[in-house]
């Protein structure tokens, strides 16, 4: 660009064509546009004459940009390949005036010039800089730079850290610019890179606390609009929460005027009484410079998400600054009052009854600012004035004396009542409140007829009309019958307010907005006066030809007041709109049957409106083309809350036309269904017209207290294993809505003929008492009309769980989700994370196992042509073991090599196993091979382990005992060699070999079931036989370990890779046998009081080491161990850490066990919803869910990541 220059003859007609463009001629706007488009055609280098007027025609850019609309894309584009990078990312400061497209533009190419390369921007002036943040900052306001740049926004995971390690500089730097400039910036990436800058945000917070403080009131201001946006982000709460002792001052020092600003606002003068108020009177109580429109006067930017405690931060700051003589100390104070009404109302209610009398007496104050402020404070909290029981005589009545003498100030600050627009709301505002009250004649005569006055002394066109018809309007609706007198002139008024209006249209046809006032008017007056309107609507077919004229989609807002106006007066004069039914409709018809993106949302939902209440009040005329636009009607009905009047239309139509609705039932279902609480009067039309249609409802069996479930066929419930679909839709007829008065029911009987629980008890719905449990009550939304095309869910789950009776587990100990083979814990997954996340948009396909030898019968043909979701999962909640294999005192237990079995063949059938785990890998973590072969592996903190064969127990205990310590002497010596660093722990290290104790387990052990502890050869001896002598176990071999002494066993519960709980446990003693009795679970507190004495130092080493060290490294070591047996994500595991004290503040930690997705979970209630969060999620990940279904599942939440194999893994608890 710096190489080309422009014509000077030719650019002086380009600039001389765009300000000529300034004109309200259409014909001049032709002319210049076609001018235009002649150079852009004729003259090769016209794109680079308009970046040249954008890039460096200061003089030039307010009228020109302006006026230069259609060329913006043209610009954009010349900008791109004409101007060089380094100009693109030095773009000028715009004018304020400037639209939002252009700088939209430009903000997409500083990113695509400057991100995309990596390279900062390097402005040659900080005027530059400014204007590049300005475009950037006018796109961020209409969610442009993400929406249509966010591939180039990736290298801002590498320009941020660059920029965060600058802050410190930045803070120091001289120049007020720079530092005013780095605020802005940071303000605009909270908005475009939220979860980057998230890891820094204690860094930002200390900077921007800096920054607030700064002496530089542009920087400050700058700073401070950095905590209105921080409060709309996701971590508002722990980022601002430890700031707060320090900010909330800052703010309140902030929030005063300075010095300078008093002088110019006491400049203006404290009384002008005598001056009429002007337009510009009417303006923001806050000056626009001052930090407090962002440290205060916002009034709720976020304080709503902050405990009530976070009062007591400011209680002595404020009262000291309330009691302060200085009247902008004290106006700041009662500022800050008002701000934080909404969020802490609560906090503030046992300092009200002091506060609210003070603040009244505030109104009086000698200081206009002072005052004005005083009113606004005093409505934020005029709920609690006004609270039911609360004593008027004490609150209410001197604040209205207070403020009528306010409306009196000499002041326009204090008096802003008394300015006529805001006296208008509020008489409206009055008569809203009070209502009928207000129809007494001496109010009216003070009321209506001076406001009647004033409305005739205006002109029709004149557009201080408009607040004051609002107010008419009130009142119309508030005296009803006392409004009468008044209504025909109003009436007639209207009437000519509108006739003028299309007289003008017919003039000025570009300007159809200006006739969308008057209408809601007229409906207003028929809504509250419609009986003596009747004679009038007679002789008024000129008026509905008007209203008919205006019903053109074209110009919406015109088209939606008249529609809407139509509806209002039709639902108060009844049948007598009859004769005018025909044409109205024809022209609804034609709107409602239009795409939604070309009329627009309330233009069709009040035409769908209006069309009901034409059905309800002329339903003969209506109901014969019922058929023509029943299906779009309905389907606008479904979006409206809460709208009698169209659904009452809805009823006397399909009474007259009932085979209208039958090419949309379902659309007809989902409207009734969209009731909230349908009204007394509707309940029952509305379950006559739905009651006979054949349907279908969203079956699950959790809900049904006897257990039944709907078989496919005859064998599935007369052969063992039993299966069918429990959640899922299935055919029904409707027998009743809204039973009992209850509108948010469907009462059904199920058509579904073949029924079975669990232990093969049939049910034969021809048979009484079977016939009632056909029918139950459905929630509206889990009813729906047979679908046209076969349905296909997003998840289909297999779900194979026990099917005999169940053992009652430690519910203390397992926590109210109880075992993974219960139902309860079925239960916790299907109907309180997989229901409440899909909603009815999944099917689960369960079958009932009782041993081994079911799960052999079970084949993946039958059962995998049931599911038809567009995702598969399989959910095996059963214990594989060595030990029994279905034994009724154990529920849940199966044969380990069948279920195995079992579970490869429906992997190989394509059904992912999402819980527990893969199989390869379930089956690794319960035969608990990964001890003995990874315990030589340093970063995993295994203690030494070996395997043992059956074969040679058998043959001499004793001899496999003396094996066994040989052998572990082996391990330890190669794992612990000489030297410091690989030494022995002392948790291991003893003196002489029968001093060592161990522990030998068996695999596939479940709750510490044949686990044995021993000390010596000759304990170990009689371990091994004991378990190996075990009736009914088939495993291969026993696993001996090293026992490390330990103080307390620490859980850590990972799900989505990052630890969310951690538990501390024991178990108390180890009987004669070597069994470990009685498990205990303790908080931190106590774990530190009971196992090591007290010792706090000890503790916060173990717990500073555990968790910021060798915890964090173990786990994340863990997970990439996972990675090698299982390329899947892994939704949760805990991984149990043996910890302690050996010697004052050190400690030592030992892996004790991986335990798999069903893991118990001790009772904390707050880990269910995550891990079954996590459970569902990891269920879309055969194929990757759709961005609608992963918006559903996660709702809105991003999916943590897991831990990198070689870093820390995240921890969420401190």
């Amino acid at each position: 660009m710096s190489e080309w220059q422009p014509d000077q003859a030719g650019l002086a007609e380009v600039l001389q064509l765009l300000a000529s463009s300034q004109s309200a001629s259409n014909e001049t706007h032709r002319a210049i546009q076609q001018r235009l488009a002649s150079f852009n055609a004729c003259v090769p280098d016209f794109n680079n004459y308009l970046a040249h007027i954008f890039a460096h025609r200061a003089d030039q850019q307010g009228a020109v940009r302006q006026a230069s609309r259609p060329t913006f894309a043209s610009v954009a584009t010349a900008f791109a390949t004409a101007v060089a990078p380094a100009t693109v990312t030095c773009l000028p400061p715009f004018p304020p005036l400037l639209p939002t497209a252009p700088l939209s533009q430009m903000a997409g190419l500083v990113l695509k010039n400057n991100t995309a390369t990596g390279t900062g921007a390097d402005p040659a002036s900080l005027q530059a800089a400014e204007g590049s943040l300005a475009a950037l900052a006018k796109a961020r306001e209409k969610g442009r730079v993400c929406e249509d740049s966010c591939e180039q926004l990736e290298p801002l995971e590498q320009l941020l850290p660059q920029l965060l390690a600058a802050l410190d500089a930045a803070k120091a730097d001289p120049s007020e610019d720079v530092r005013r400039l780095v605020c802005q910036a940071l303000v605009l990436l909270l908005d475009v890179a939220i979860e980057q800058l998230e890891p820094a945000m204690p860094q930002l917070v200390t900077f921007m606390l800096s920054a607030s403080a700064d002496a530089d009131k542009l920087v400050a201001l700058e700073a401070s609009e950095f905590w209105s946006s921080l409060c709309e982000t996701r971590c508002a709460v722990s980022a601002l929460s430890p700031a707060l002792p320090h900010l909330i001052p800052l703010l309140l020092r902030n929030m005063a005027y300075s010095e300078v600003e008093q002088a110019e606002l006491l400049a203006t003068g404290e009384e002008d009484e005598s001056e009429a108020d002007r337009p510009e009177d009417i303006k923001p109580r806050f000056h626009k410079s001052r930090p407090a429109h962002y440290s205060g006067g916002g009034g709720g930017g976020g304080e709503e998400d902050y405990d009530d405690d976070d009062d007591d931060d400011d209680d002595d700051d404020g009262a000291t600054r309330l009691a302060c003589e200085e009247w902008p100390v004290r106006e700041s104070a009662i500022l800050a009052l008002g701000a934080i009404s909404e969020g802490c109302e609560a906090g503030m209610a046992p300092f009200l009854p002091q506060l609210v009398p003070w603040l009244v007496e505030t109104l009086d104050h000698p200081t206009s600012l002072v005052r004005s402020i005083t009113c606004w404070t005093l409505s934020r909290y005029s709920r609690w004035i006004c609270e039911p029981g609360r004593e008027p005589a004490a609150y209410l009545q001197p604040l209205l004396r207070g403020r009528l003498r306010r409306a009196l100030d000499r002041s326009e600050r204090g008096r802003a009542a008394k300015n006529l627009l805001i006296l208008y709301d509020a008489v409206g505002t009055l008569a809203d409140a009070v209502g009928a009250e207000l129809a007494a004649p001496r109010h009216v005569e003070k009321l209506v007829p001076p406001l009647l006055s004033r409305w005739a002394a205006l002109a029709d066109d004149d557009r201080a009309t408009f607040p004051l018809l609002e107010c008419l309007t009130s009142l119309a609706q508030a005296l009803g019958l006392a409004f009468q007198p008044f209504a025909q002139p109003v009436y007639e008024r209207c009437l000519q307010v509108i006739a003028g209006v299309f007289a003008a249209a017919a003039v000025h046809p570009h300007f159809p907005s200006h006739r969308a006032s008057p209408r809601p008017r007229l409906c207003d007056v028929a809504k509250a006066c419609h009986t003596p309107l009747l004679p009038v609507l007679e002789e008024a077919s000129e008026c509905l030809g008007l209203l008919l004229g205006a019903l053109k989609p074209e110009n919406h807002s015109v088209c939606n007041n008249a529609a809407w106006a139509i509806g209002e007066v039709t639902a108060k004069v009844g049948p007598a709109i009859a004769p005018y039914v025909s044409a109205i409709l024809q022209h609804l018809i034609l709107i409602i049957t239009r795409p939604a993106h070309e009329v627009g949302k309330p233009l069709l939902e009040n035409s769908a409106i209006t069309i009901g209440r034409l059905g309800r009040a002329a339903p003969q005329v209506v109901a014969p083309s019922l058929e023509t636009f029943a299906g779009p009607w309905l389907q606008t009905l479904r979006g409206i809350r809460d709208d009698e009047h169209a659904f009452h239309g809805l009823v006397e139509m399909l009474r007259l036309h009932p085979a209208a609705a039958m090419g949309c039932l379902p659309l007809l279902f989902a409207a009734i269904a969209s009731w909230d609480e349908v009204p007394s009067g509707l309940s029952e039309p509305l379950g006559a017209v739905a009651t006979g249609y054949k349907a279908q409802v969203f079956y699950r069996m959790e809900r049904d207290g006897e257990g039944y479930f709907p078989v496919p066929n005859q064998a599935a419930r007369c052969l063992k294993p039993r299966f069918g679909m429990t959640d899922g839709w299935i055919g029904a007829e409707v027998l009743e809505d809204g039973p009992g008065g209850d509108a948010s029911l469907v009462r059904v009987k199920h058509s579904h003929a073949l029924w079975s629980d669990r232990y093969g008890q049939t049910l034969d719905p021809q048979r009484e008492p079977a016939e009632r449990d056909m029918v139950m009550n459905y929630p509206r939304t889990d009813v729906r009309m047979p679908p046209a095309a076969p349905w296909s869910p997003a998840l289909s789950l297999l779900v194979v769980r026990w099917g005999g009776e169940e053992t009652e587990f430690n519910v203390e100990q397992w926590g109210s989700a109880s075992a993974s083979t219960s139902s309860a814990y079925v239960s916790a997954f299907l109907d309180k994370t997989v229901y409440p996340t899909l909603g009815p948009d999944y099917e689960v396909i369960s079958v009932f196992v009782t041993s081994g030898l079911d799960m052999a019968r079970l084949g993946p043909a039958t059962v995998c042509a049931m599911m038809r979701g567009r995702h598969r999962a399989g959910c095996y909640f059963l214990w594989p073991v060595m030990h029994q294999d279905g034994e009724v005192h154990e529920s849940g237990m199966l044969d380990q090599s069948a279920y195995f079995d079992a579970v490869r063949i429906f992997e190989a059938a394509g059904v992912c196993t999402r819980f527990p785990h893969p199989s390869q890998l379930y089956r690794t973590l319960l035969a608990k091979d990964w001890q003995p072969s990874l315990c030589l592996v340093p970063s995993l903190c295994i203690p030494p382990a070996v395997t043992v064969n059956r074969a040679t127990i058998c043959a001499s205990p004793s001899r496999a005992a003396k094996l066994c310590v040989d052998a572990l002497a082996t391990v330890r010596a190669a794992r612990y060699r000489r030297g410091k660093k690989r030494r022995e722990p002392e948790s291991l290290r003893v003196e002489g070999a029968e001093s060592r104790r161990g522990v030998a387990k068996l695999g596939f052990a479940w709750e510490a079931a044949h686990v044995r502890i021993f000390r010596g050869e000759q304990q170990l001896a009689t371990a091994l036989l004991d378990i190996s002598t075990t009736p009914a176990v088939t495993g291969s071999a026993v696993i001996v370990q090293d026992f490390a002494r330990n103080d307390f066993e620490l859980r850590q519960f990972v799900v989505d890779g990052r630890i969310v709980h951690k538990v501390y446990s024991n178990f108390v003693w180890v009987d004669a046998d070597g069994y470990m009795r009685e498990f205990v679970v303790k908080d931190r507190a106590e774990a530190v009081q009971a196992w090591l004495c007290g010792d706090e130092e000890a503790m916060a080493q173990a717990a500073s080491e555990m968790a910021e060290h060798k915890a964090a490294k173990l786990v994340a070591a863990w997970l990439a161990w996972f990675k090698t047996q299982s390329v899947e994500a892994l939704p949760g595991v805990r991984v149990d850490v043996l910890v302690r004290r050996v010697r004052q503040g050190a400690a030592e930690v030992f892996t004790l066990e991986l335990t798999e997705l069903g893991f118990s979970m001790l009772g904390v209630e707050t880990l269910p919803p995550r891990v079954f969060g996590a459970l569902l999620r990891s269920c879309f990940d055969d194929t990757g869910p759709t961005s609608e279904e992963r918006t559903r599942i996660e709702r809105g939440e991003k999916k943590q990541r897991p831990a990198s194999p070689g870093g820390d893994a995240k921890s969420e608890v401190t």
